[in-house]
Order: structure tokens, then C-alpha cells, then sequence
């Protein structure tokens, strides 16, 4: 949570995981996982994710800043 970002990416504890998909009678399931309320194995994924967003967004800041031209993430502010 604590590496900088251009926009705001929420706080680990404040993430949710929303999944939508047919079960095995065909019927459409919907589940929300919030960290709060989650296990471990789901916390890991929020987790995760927050750091894959924040580090392709640092590791994109650094390549612009070095002049490497290679695009992770296009539309970064300047």
C-alpha cells in the first residue's frame, strides 16, 4: 500500500473480488469476496493484484523516466 501511484488505487483492505459465471447446471452464479470477510487464499489474490497494478505502474514510471521505449501501461500522466 504504500508505493505511490498517479490515481488512487484502493488500500488492500478496502479491495473486493466480483466473479460471474455459469455453475455446473448452467445457471449464472454471482460471488463478491470483501478482504474484511475473507480467507487466506482470497486475501493472497487481492493482494496480488494490488501489487501487480502498482508495479507495472512504477515499472512503466521508470522506463519513461529513463528513456527506455517500452509500453506496460499506455496513458500514464507525464
Amino acid at each position: 500500500d504504500s508505493i505511490t501511484e498517479p490515481k488512487k488505487i484502493l488500500s488492500c483492505k478496502e479491495m473486493c473480488i466480483f466473479l460471474s459465471g455459469k455453475d455446473e447446471k448452467g445457471s449464472i452464479k454471482n460471488v463478491e469476496y470483501h478482504y474484511s470477510e475473507a480467507d487466506s487464499r482470497i486475501r493472497f489474490v487481492i493482494i496480488f493484484v494490488t501489487y501487480m497494478l502498482k508495479l507495472s505502474w512504477w515499472l512503466q514510471s521508470e522506463f519513461n523516466k529513463r528513456g527506455i521505449k517500452y509500453t506496460i501501461i499506455s496513458g500514464l500522466p507525464s
